[in-house]
């Protein structure tokens, strides 16, 4: 872009071209937003990427673009023009092949691929396998408005539907090809599903119920790492990839969700059997469920919900991981006061003489002693009884004195004039995935 000039994106797609040994045409974008200095942007892609253009004496030509004016005419006759130099060629004849870029699915049309054709004629009626998919294309759409059409030759982008069957449960991406029949197309898919099953297998042997995994941190202690599972539905193949990506970006230092099924379409009879079998939710992504599956998800207590922005869904599963782990417990202080004497009672019991200097004293508190500012002793269970004078009081205000008796004598007996009692009580709150807060 004109106004970003080399970006870390450029670099990779020089770097891809050049792995792949393709012929690069520079293209300059947003020319209408900014005056392009264009001796400063060939001076940067010779820098950072180490391209130079054909003025500089390379073979990348550089060709200035702008969506908003529409002005493409240049840019299309140098692609024409660099493959003619390059003579690219494709046999239009030829049974098609082409690489998917994105895959949608509803209940009307079924699946709908995106993709470009790079040899042959895809044509309606072909039979197709990509990866461990096979079935057959029932429509075709290779023009720019949409209009449906019968066939797409090499070089053309493409959008057509079918009606295709998964034999292995892997994703549907990659290069597609049209072979000759039903029955070749259902062999090479069965042995390319049969080799994906194996690999799972291989990498995921854990049982149902084991699905907790050990981590080891930087002090070398050992710490669980819960692995909840979850279903997760959406509408295209590239919102799989960015959820799916949204989810491993969530703090994992206790729990991570444990994604056994990411599939495009809306949610099924299936999907809730495999979710009820494992105990784990449904998050489904512009995706819905039907009214039977609703009513499934109830019947089968399998939790459902469906979103429609992706922050929403991460969120949602974050709670979800939280409520599986048990809540973090905060210590907050609430009060301090300062030991003004000890009395020791008949039964031995001591009585801290104190007066409030911070905060209400509560009877309910957990307390903590601190002398010149270092705690000493610490009592979780604290205070066994609160008086003012003589009568027992549920909590003391700022600047009144009061009698306070500890749960634990080891702890009394370690009070002297002048310390001062830290009160503090213990609050609940939902588990934080990035570690624990909590207190003892």
């Amino acid at each position: 872009a004109a106004d970003d000039g080399v970006m870390p994106q450029t670099q990779e797609a020089v770097k891809q071209c050049r792995d792949a040994q393709s012929s690069i045409i520079i293209c300059v974008t947003k020319c209408d937003v900014c005056d392009v200095r264009e001796d400063d942007l060939r001076l940067e892609l010779l820098d950072r990427c180490g391209l130079a253009t054909e003025q500089d004496g390379g073979d990348a030509p550089l060709v200035r673009v702008s969506a908003k004016n529409n002005d493409l005419d240049e840019l299309r006759t140098t692609l024409e023009l660099v493959a003619e130099v390059s003579d690219l060629r494709a046999d239009p004849s030829a049974r098609a092949r082409g690489a998917v870029l994105d895959v949608s699915s509803d209940a009307k049309s079924g699946l709908t691929v995106d993709g470009v054709i790079r040899w042959g004629t895809l044509r309606k009626g072909d039979v197709i396998v990509c990866g461990d998919w096979h079935g057959k294309v029932r429509s075709v759409v290779a023009d720019p408005l949409g209009q449906q059409g019968k066939e797409a030759g090499p070089g053309a982008p493409v959008r057509f539907s079918a009606a295709l069957t998964c034999e292995g449960g892997g994703p549907l991406e990659g290069q597609f090809v049209v072979v000759e029949d039903a029955a070749t197309a259902r062999s090479v898919a069965s042995l390319r599903g049969r080799a994906i099953q194996a690999r799972r297998s291989a990498v995921d042997a854990r049982s149902v119920a084991d699905r907790v995994s050990v981590s080891v941190d930087d002090d070398e202690e050992e710490t669980q790492v819960l692995r909840p599972p979850v279903v997760l539905k959406v509408a295209t193949d590239a919102e799989a990839k960015a959820c799916e990506a949204a989810l491993q970006a969530l703090p994992s230092a206790r729990a991570v969700a444990d994604v056994i099924k990411c599939e495009v379409g809306a949610v099924t009879p299936s999907d809730v059997e495999l979710a009820s079998t494992f105990g784990a939710p449904i998050f489904a992504f512009n995706v819905g469920a039907s009214g039977s599956v609703r009513e499934a998800c109830r019947r089968r207590e399998v939790p459902y919900t469906r979103h429609d922005i992706v922050y929403s869904l991460v969120d949602d599963v974050a709670s979800y991981l939280s409520s599986k782990l048990p809540p973090d417990r905060i210590s907050k202080d609430v009060a301090r006061a300062e030991v003004l004497q000890l009395f020791t009672l008949n039964n031995g019991t001591t009585v801290i003489g104190c007066r409030i200097v911070e905060g209400t004293f509560p009877a309910s508190a957990g307390v903590r002693v601190a002398r010149s500012g270092e705690v000493v002793a610490t009592d979780a269970r604290g205070v066994s009884s609160l008086r003012r004078v003589k009568d027992v009081v549920g909590e003391v205000p700022k600047g009144s004195e009061c009698g306070v008796g500890l749960h634990s004598s080891e702890v009394a007996g370690l009070v002297k004039e002048g310390d001062v009692l830290e009160a503090f009580v213990v609050e609940e709150r939902p588990a934080d995935l990035a570690g624990g807060g909590n207190v003892t």
